[in-house]
């Protein structure tokens, strides 16, 4: 059965350098910043597939909606991009980091980031 999605894959930015200084602490990253990549995704009507280490496969099911609606779900998947950076940023959780002597020690004004591709 052909089914058509809208496919977005987000990704932690110097996801290796966070590594070596988080050790055993980089789950606790890629879990907060799971819950900010998840709860975006559901609140613009896509669904979470798989995370892969420091990668998010996110799905938009478009099969069996109008053209209008498929528009619209297209918008929304970009609007749940933008919106995650957002949720990144202002995230006081994910600030902590900022101030981290390992990460900052690797790698000046560390910020959590992510690249997107759609």
């Amino acid at each position: 059965t052909l089914v058509d999605c809208a496919f977005g894959f987000a990704a932690l930015r110097n996801f290796t350098e966070s590594m070596d200084a988080l050790k055993e602490r980089t789950m606790l990253l890629v879990n907060q910043v799971s819950e900010i990549v998840h709860g975006c995704t559901d609140d613009w009507h896509g669904a979470p597939g798989r995370n892969v280490g420091d990668a998010f496969m996110l799905v938009w099911r478009l099969t069996g909606t109008t053209p209008e609606r498929q528009t619209k779900l297209a918008d929304m998947s970009v609007m749940a991009f933008v919106k995650i950076v957002a949720e990144i940023n202002k995230s006081r959780v994910l600030a902590v980091y900022r101030a981290h002597p390992g990460l900052l020690q690797r790698m000046k004004n560390f910020r959590v980031t992510m690249g997107f591709g759609l």
